[in-house]
């Protein structure tokens, strides 16, 4: 669905910040084109910034980077400290690298970062803004501004006694041949205040609360439930899953693993346990000889989010894993961001001079999926394929999406 006949994306209100009129008048234009006609404008962030202390709200933030009395950068500081929960892209004339610091450190603002733009603002650039902050407010399932989540240890325990944890599944293809080769179980907890919520919001509260291992234990009993009733062939894909440091830190976690599978009919070579660059980078000698005990009984390894925990080689080098997920910060957008292309290419090389399978999250064009191709990436994974699913859903889209091939 375009962003034309999607009324939630008609409905949203648009704050637009630009000291050019010029600018503004194409922004706008656009957005009418689009059926998109609450759009605010202003040419300095400071009044920005005084409409949302008014309770005024948008759902998507348009801002320059370079403006008199207060750049963007700074704009985007302000909107981190009022916890701005909108869609967000910058505009700007600077160079392709300063955007993508200018990315990073909206990123690390926790900010809902949507894209840099570079001026001259054109028609194409704006429709893809649009069709991105689409795939957000469909990801937040609220149409737009995504609510800041706060947990604590008690209530997860409660969640977990109440049932309320369960697992989605993210499809996975291979590039060549476009098959169903895989599918990520993905935990997700409805709360009964907040509503659905992801790992973000309570795995590292459940790490630093000591809970994360019953949390695990209940993940995977999830996975199974949910697995048990599809047919021997839907079986038949891989299943992956995450682990956090602390689990892996369990010298039994391997027979937990397989013993657990096994209820729901999964062999361990159906299955690839996924370790985050980053807990590989702090906790590489406690887990070693889990990670060597998993691969001894079958079970795939893969390094997740790849690109952003800056590995050494001699820690690839140790580890055995037999898979490489590149990171979505890297993949979208990979076509016509020359920063995010080289670190792609240059990731897939390494993971292929390692005999590792190569899969790219956040597969979410057909630029991004035809440059992946091109690469020579494994598989891919990403809402271009799929968002993620209920269990009982995964095996008709399996069947419809093969019957198309």
């Amino acid at each position: 669905m375009s962003a034309d006949n999607n009324p939630e994306v008609n409905r949203l209100r648009v704050l637009c910040v630009d000291d050019e009129e010029l600018v503004l008048d194409v922004i706008q234009g656009i957005l009418a084109t689009r059926g998109i006609f609450e759009v605010v404008r202003e040419s300095q962030a400071r009044h920005a910034l005084e409409r949302l202390d008014n309770g005024e709200q948008f759902e998507l933030l348009i801002s320059d980077l370079n403006m008199p009395g207060m750049d963007g950068i700074e704009f985007l500081r302000h909107l981190a400290a009022r916890e701005f929960a909108g869609g967000i892209a910058i505009i700007s004339g600077v160079e392709r690298r300063t955007l993508d610091v200018v990315d990073s450190l909206a990123r690390a603002h926790n900010l809902n970062f949507l894209g840099a733009l570079q001026k001259p603002i054109t028609g194409d650039s704006i429709r893809k803004l649009m069709d991105d902050f689409q795939r957000f407010a469909s990801a937040s399932a609220i149409g737009g501004a995504a609510e800041v989540v706060h947990v604590n240890v008690a209530e997860i325990r409660a969640g977990m006694d109440g049932g309320q944890f369960d697992v989605m599944f993210q499809p996975k293809v291979s590039v060549k041949t476009r098959k169903v080769v895989g599918a990520e179980a993905l935990v997700r907890w409805l709360h009964p205040t907040h509503g659905l919520l992801t790992p973000e919001s309570f795995v590292p509260v459940a790490e630093e609360g000591g809970v994360i291992h019953d949390l695990t234990g209940i993940v995977c009993a999830c996975v199974v439930n949910a697995v048990a009733p599809w047919s021997d062939a839907d079986k038949d894909v891989n299943i992956s899953f995450n682990a956090a440091v602390d689990d892996l830190d369990d010298i039994m976690l391997p027979e937990f693993v397989v013993e657990t599978a096994a209820a729901a009919g999964l062999p361990p070579t159906n299955l690839t346990l996924e370790v985050t660059e980053s807990q590989v980078m702090h906790g590489l000698v406690r887990i070693l000889d889990t990670l060597a005990r998993l691969r001894l009984k079958g079970v795939s390894l893969a390094i997740d989010d790849f690109g952003t925990g800056f590995s050494s080689l001699e820690q690839l080098k140790r580890c055995p894993f037999t898979e490489m997920k590149i990171d979505k910060a890297f993949v979208t957008g990979a076509a016509t961001d020359g920063a995010s292309h080289a670190i792609l290419e240059s990731s897939i090389d390494l993971a292929r001079k390692l005999d590792m399978h190569v899969v790219a999250e956040g597969v979410e064009s057909q630029e991004d999926w035809d440059l992946i191709a091109d690469l020579g990436c494994d598989e891919a994974q990403g809402y271009f394929v799929a968002q993620p699913m209920a269990a009982e859903d995964f095996p008709e889209w399996r069947a419809s999406w093969e019957e198309r091939l």
